[in-house]
């Protein structure tokens, strides 16, 4: 396997790209569209081959984390999972950040060798958009990277101890000295799902237009605002919009602090009295 890097000038990583050798049968590496939405484009596709080889940087960012729903839609038990064993998040794409002109290091690795070139990005001599412009954009831009990133990391920690509960629950079947345990565990779980739909919308489904019938959370809000400044060219963003990141920042650290408040009070709380009843811990799992 062979890697490349970017990083900007202070040294921070801005993309990886791994490169494989050919499937055996596979077709010619897939070439970026030249005309495509950006923010949830799938990165291209680099493979090792013998000879001359040629990559494409977009000059975008690693994208953000995948969201990975492992419950399903509140109201809709028949959605099914992907073979994975998770379904995607519906309305909610990954984003990435576009490079600001500047300059970059690529550095390509092959096992123990490394390769380094510098490479600079220049602005776009016809845009009459400033630097700091473009700067000014960039900033918010990465603040709402940043959030996006913060977010889907969260909703995949309460998805696993979601799943855990719903496991549970089979478990302790339907007999009537169960009966509190399992009412602890409903419990416990409506909890954690009323902290997630502050993130995201848990009745999409994904089908038909079920995103216009329920009012879009937090991570949809994100998504778009970056997708709107991300059309904005070299321009800065606007008075409303920084206001409107600013906002949606307060209401992620809400939702934040409340998922801590509940792993140091209610988690404890609930594998306290798993313990009593000889049951393993309800875990946290790390992003």
């Amino acid at each position: 396997m062979a890697k490349l890097t970017v990083t900007d000038a202070s040294g921070k990583k801005v993309r990886e790209i791994e490169c494989h050798a050919p499937k055996p049968g596979a077709s010619e590496v897939k070439k970026p569209r030249e005309e495509e939405e950006f923010p949830d484009a799938e990165p291209a596709l680099c493979e090792t081959k013998a000879g001359i080889n040629r990559v494409w940087w977009d000059l975008r960012s690693d994208r953000t984390a995948e969201i990975q729903l492992r419950t399903k839609p509140l109201y809709a038990p028949d959605v099914p999972f992907g073979p994975e064993g998770w379904r995607k998040a519906p309305a909610v794409g990954r984003i990435a950040l576009l490079s600001p002109p500047g300059t970059y290091t690529v550095t390509f690795t092959l096992g123990d060798e490394k390769f380094e070139q510098k490479l600079t990005v220049l602005k776009d001599p016809h845009t009459s958009g400033s630097e700091s412009d473009i700067q000014a954009q960039t900033r918010v831009q990465t603040a709402l990277y940043d959030e996006m990133n913060a977010m889907a990391a969260r909703v995949n920690q309460i998805e696993s101890l979601r799943t855990q509960l719903v496991a549970l629950g089979k478990e302790l079947g339907t007999d009537d000295n169960s009966k509190p345990l399992r009412k602890a565990t409903d419990d416990l779980g409506e909890k954690l799902a009323s902290i997630e739909g502050t993130l995201l919308q848990l009745r999409l489904t994904g089908r038909g237009q079920d995103d216009c019938r329920w009012s879009p959370m937090l991570l949809q809000k994100v998504y778009y605002l970056f997708s709107q400044l991300d059309g904005t060219a070299d321009f800065p963003p606007t008075t409303q919009q920084t206001a409107v990141q600013q906002e949606l920042k307060q209401r992620g650290d809400k939702a934040a602090a409340d998922f801590q408040q509940f792993l140091g009070t209610d988690l404890p709380a609930f594998n306290a009295m798993l313990r009593d009843h000889n049951i393993g811990k309800i875990y946290l799992k790390t992003p």
